[in-house]
């Protein structure tokens, strides 16, 4: 899959999970009922707003054909910050609603797409981090380390049943 498409779903997906790092819910499910499909649900209309509400400028050309080929120059880093950066601002509002949500109890698979979300998220946001810094080898690095959480996180949200939560986007 294309770096480009993996990086935009990767920082999407800001709002759209919330783990502490142990893969344990950052809101109590001992009191909880909700069932998967509800949570999946929930989430996913989040998700769906988070996209509708995304407007940045596109990159250039040039720009999408350097991240697509992994041949990534300076000139790439504004571009890169503007999008990822609008990307970032889209989905903040939304995580406090994430959060909120109660979890399904014992549900290892969404236990597992929680973490897999939040390790995307993380690479996403030091992809727009290293692109304002301008510093090309950890930009590059940054991008690899972004891919392979993503494509992680899209393997988990089919897998669970997200509709609009881990589907690709692109430029």
């Amino acid at each position: 899959m294309a770096a480009l498409a993996l990086l935009v779903v990767a920082i999407a997906l800001v709002g759209c999970g919330n783990t502490k790092v142990d893969g344990s819910a950052s809101r109590s499910t001992a009191r909880s009922s909700i069932t998967r499909a509800e949570f999946i649900r929930r989430v996913d209309a989040i998700c769906e707003q988070i996209g509708r509400r995304f407007h940045a400028p596109p990159m250039r050309p040039e720009v999408v054909r350097d991240l697509r080929t992994r041949q990534v120059k300076p000139r790439d880093f504004a571009d890169v910050a503007r999008y990822t950066g609008a990307l970032i601002r889209a989905a903040a509002p939304e995580e406090s609603r994430v959060e909120s949500l109660d979890r399904p109890p014992a549900d290892a698979l969404l236990r597992r797409w929680s973490i897999a979300e939040m390790r995307s998220s993380a690479t996403a946001k030091n992809v727009h981090s290293t692109a304002l810094s301008r510093d090309l080898a950890a930009f590059t690095r940054a991008l690899e380390m972004n891919a392979r959480a993503a494509e992680a996180y899209m393997r988990l949200s089919a897998r669970a049943g997200f509709r609009a939560c881990g589907r690709a986007t692109g430029n």
